[in-house]
Formats: structure tokens, sequence, C-alpha cells
């Protein structure tokens, strides 16, 4: 299935539960980006999750199916899709273009891009559950330490 019929069967689906940005379907700004999903509630709406894609409308398709199975890495992001007041709205949060001046340059452009959308909605406590790609100590150990220095 394409990935515009499947963004149209869940928001068929889904209509009162999720909400895709046209953007995301249109691609008037370009497919490659940083996009967010983000949790509405009453007026207030909170970013949950940041992510980069080279084909965001893709990665949209595969955060949404496992939201809808309730496995989604984010847990607030299955809660709220089980929450009779929440809804899921899908943003592009911003275009990434290539240069072309070095592949290299090009691939960290939108890594780094990502990371300035993560850091602007941490301090703003959104999207704290988002951990960076990589290998890291595992909580357990960073909540021990964490006592040990106080």
């Amino acid at each position: 299935m394409s990935i515009s019929k499947s963004l149209h069967l869940i928001r068929q689906e889904f209509a009162n539960k999720i909400i895709i940005d046209e953007d995301i379907e249109n691609q008037p700004k370009g497919n490659r980006g940083i996009y967010g999903l983000f949790i509405k509630k009453a007026r207030e709406e909170e970013c949950a999750y940041i992510g980069r894609s080279e084909i965001v409308s893709s990665r949209i398709v595969s955060h949404l199916y496992k939201i809808i199975d309730g496995n989604h890495g984010i847990p607030k992001l299955n809660s709220a899709f089980l929450d009779e007041e929440s809804i899921i709205v899908c943003k592009f949060v911003e275009p990434v273009k290539y240069e072309f001046d070095n592949y290299y340059k090009d691939a960290q452009r939108l890594a780094s891009r990502e990371c300035y959308w993560i850091d602007y909605y941490q301090n703003k406590d959104q999207c704290i559950e988002q951990l960076p790609e990589g290998k890291r100590p595992n909580k357990e150990w960073w909540e021990e330490e964490k006592v040990k220095k106080k």
C-alpha cells in the first residue's frame, strides 16, 4: 500500500483521534526534514516526539501504526491514543533541504536540526521521554548516581 493510501486510511478511520498536517502528505515543502508528534488535550498541545527523516510521510505512517497498535516507544503517545479527550497531531516542523555541497554535511544538517528542535521542546519540559540515539547508561544506574551526587 502506498504512503498516501496509508495516510488516507488512517485519517479516515481515526479522524477523531489523529490529525495529520497536510504538509506531510502533500509535501509542498519537500519531504525531507523534521516532524513532530504532539498531544492535544483541551486547549493545550504538548510535543511528545521529534524526529527526522528523508521521507517524513513514510516515518509518520510507521509511527502511527505503532501508536494504533499500542507499542510506540513513547508511552505517552500510546496513552493519548486511548484517552478519549486527547488527539495526536502530526506536524511537519521544518523542511531541511539538500545543499549538495557535501554528502556528510547534508546528512549532518538534518541531524543537527533534529537536535535543535528536541532541545527547543525539552527546554519547555516537553518531549521529555525522548532519548538520543546511541549507547548510554541505563536509567537505574543514572538514578543511583544522582542520589550519590546529592
